[in-house]
């Protein structure tokens, strides 16, 4: 993952990272007495910043801890950036606290999930409004927690069933769910009893079931948590289908508590009379739910999800769900976040077929895509008679409809809608509606954005109304093209986060001009590095026949600024065939010709080369029709192992033999 490129704008006033026990201090002062000089002046900082990770586990928060300083005032947190690259074992922290003067220690505790086990580079940067950015570096080991009790349906383990292992656990304890497919009592209607423990699959939600058997009949759900659960009840790595519920949550119920939920599949549940997947009721504090799959699912008001308010989405995919006798067919919400979010082939027999929103809400990085809905708000809906406020950055809005024809989003009555660096397209007759009486009409604001039809809208700057040109729309590819004006065409003051929806870098410069701007959308355009190629190394020219059985090589040269191990194997194409199989090793030369179509019969240049097989047949397929003695320059595509594309050509001769 390349380092953070934008210019995030942020103060840390005394903070430490806190991550279980103290491994090293390093202290700040102005007057130059410290390990260094600090942040800005002595009347705005304060003196030391204290960083102790020494080891913790993939379920642990991290905690920002000050010190206090000079002056007085509220503390405002607006936000912590998390960039991780789990390959390349690297977490960076870039902390936003906004303008903030206090006498008394403040905290803010962020659960960012679950990382990989290994010991990472650790990089905190604070940016200050008084200096440049202070950044420090350190390594943080992150374990796997031992299980302290398992559960097996076969018996060999501590326990048959789910409920029986979280009676016998204690705050702390991890309960381990091994491979299988649970059914029956014990194993349906959980609930964790207010405890703070880890409840968690032995291999993932693909290996682990929790099938409720649940039907209008027979009433069972997946989890309960009413208990007064906080962000320290973790449910990780499940798949629940079959719940069935005669309110809300047929998965996952929800009621004054704010569990962790991460990694788990929510398939094929319904509910009588609310969300069929999950349900989130007067969260006294904020939840979490990443990295979920939410599908299938049917219930009466919002398919999907209904959260009430306090309820933080990252990473998670929602998708055909269906609100059979009410709005939000994929989410019915308040008060929520969503980050990095799929809402897409969701139905609504009224409002917003993807998400109805009812009270303030945020989306970043958000693609919203193909939903429906009967009445209004194909893709999202803010609800009526409430002085709320939606927020978009950087989402992607596209393909939606609805009966009324706004398909795109559908602001009613007092409630209104901000919408920047965010592309709406083909949301069919409207993108945009409005509703309401003769003194409270909805409220739509659009700056920074590319939308195919500016009706019902207050437009603020660089509203573009031009073709976005995504890769792939029919298949949910709505990554832009080189082409797209979208480009570098945004607002950087909008950016929230600092990585894409790919965990791309938000702010870099795609269109190669020399300045640092935000994309349109939910995804960054990351320009393609060239790389040198040669087909049929250490053959100059090239001939290819079209009847040849055999298989073509075709080499990615290595460089001094290229080391072939870190392309992505899986994700290469020439001419849109994926190859046979690679291997390394050095086989020729980059040529130095730069004249189109120049080659070489150099070898080995002391660079490690990848070499890779295409089955000659299909090469010469996806060419179509041929002339004997042409001349046809082949592309390869593909991405480095962090989501860097990469492009090459070179050229073949056709050989027709034997026509």
């Amino acid at each position: 993952m390349k380092k953070l490129s934008s210019k995030i704008t942020a103060v840390l006033f005394a903070a430490c990272i806190s991550l279980n026990t103290l491994a090293s201090t390093i202290t700040v002062n102005w007057d130059g007495t410290g390990d260094t000089s600090g942040f800005g002046s002595p009347e705005d900082w304060a003196l030391s910043v204290v960083i102790k990770p020494e080891t913790l586990t993939i379920y642990d928060s991290i905690e920002i801890i000050s010190t206090g300083v000079r002056g007085s005032g509220p503390v405002t947190v607006e936000n912590t950036f998390f960039q991780i690259d789990e390959a390349a074992l690297t977490l960076d922290i870039f902390l936003n606290v906004g303008f903030l003067t206090v006498v008394s220690p403040w905290h803010y505790t962020e659960n960012i999930g679950t990382l990989p086990a290994g010991v990472y580079d650790l990089t905190v940067t604070a940016y200050a409004d008084y200096g440049p950015p202070e950044t420090f570096f350190t390594s943080l080991n992150v374990v796997v927690p031992e299980p302290t009790i398992t559960v097996n349906w076969d018996g060999t383990g501590d326990f048959l069933t789910i409920q029986d292992a979280i009676n016998a656990a204690s705050d702390g304890d991890v309960v381990v769910i091994e491979n299988g497919e649970y059914i029956g009592v014990g194993n349906r209607d959980i609930s964790f009893y207010g405890k703070e423990i880890t409840v968690r699959s032995q291999s993932g939600p693909d290996k682990c079931i929790i099938n409720c058997q649940g039907s209008k009949d027979n009433l069972h759900r997946g989890f309960i948590f009413n208990n007064d659960e906080n962000q320290n009840s973790i449910l990780d790595g499940v798949t629940v289908i079959n719940g069935c519920a005669g309110g809300g949550g047929g998965a996952i119920y929800c009621y004054r508590s704010n569990p962790t939920i991460l990694n788990c599949h929510f398939i094929n549940n319904e509910s009588l009379a609310g969300a069929a997947a999950i349900y989130y009721w007067l969260a006294p504090r904020w939840g979490l739910v990443k990295n979920c799959i939410v599908r299938n699912n049917a219930g009466t008001h919002s398919g999907g999800v209904h959260c009430n308010d306090n309820v933080k989405f990252v990473g998670c995919i929602i998708e055909n769900n269906k609100a059979t006798a009410g709005s939000g067919g994929g989410v019915l919400c308040g008060s929520c976040e969503f980050l990095n979010c799929i809402i897409r082939n969701n139905y609504a027999k009224w409002d917003a077929g993807g998400i109805n929103v009812y009270n303030d809400t945020k989306m970043t990085n958000c693609v919203i895509s193909n939903n429906y809905a009967g009445s209004i708000g194909g893709g999202i809906c803010v609800a009526i008679n409430r002085y709320i406020s939606l927020e978009l950055n950087n989402c992607t809005v596209v393909y939606n409809n609805a009966e009324s024809g706004t398909g795109g989003l559908m602001c009613r009555s007092t409630g209104q809608a901000f919408v920047r660096n965010s592309i709406f397209w083909n949301n069919g007759e409207e993108e945009f509606g409005v509703h309401g009486g003769s003194s409270h009409v909805g409220k739509i604001f659009v700056s920074y954005s590319n939308v195919k039809n500016k009706a019902n809208i207050i437009e603020g700057e660089r509203v573009l109304s031009v073709e976005p040109f995504f890769i792939d729309p029919d298949n949910n590819d709505f990554r832009l093209s080189s082409e797209s004006e979208s480009i570098d065409s945004g607002e950087n003051t909008f950016v929230a986060f600092s990585t894409d929806m790919l965990e791309n870098p938000r702010i870099i410069d795609g269109d190669l001009d020399g300045i640092d701007v935000v994309d349109m959308g939910a995804y960054e355009f990351i320009p393609s590095i060239k790389v040198s190629v040669d087909i049929k190394p250490q053959s100059c020219p090239n001939p290819v026949n079209v009847k040849s059985k055999g298989v073509l090589p075709v080499a990615i040269l290595g460089s001094d600024v290229l080391d072939v191990n870190d392309i992505d194997l899986d994700t290469i194409l020439l001419e849109g065939v994926a190859p046979l199989r690679g291997s390394y090793g050095d086989v020729a030369s980059p040529v130095i010709d730069e004249t189109e179509c120049a080659c070489s019969l150099e070898g080995a240049d002391g660079y490690m080369d990848l070499t890779l097989k295409f089955e000659t047949q299909e090469v010469i397929t996806a060419l179509g029709e041929l002339v004997d003695e042409e001349m046809w320059m082949l592309s390869l595509t593909g991405y480095l192992k962090d989501g860097t594309p990469i492009e090459g050509a070179d050229c073949i001769i056709i050989k027709k033999k034997g026509k």
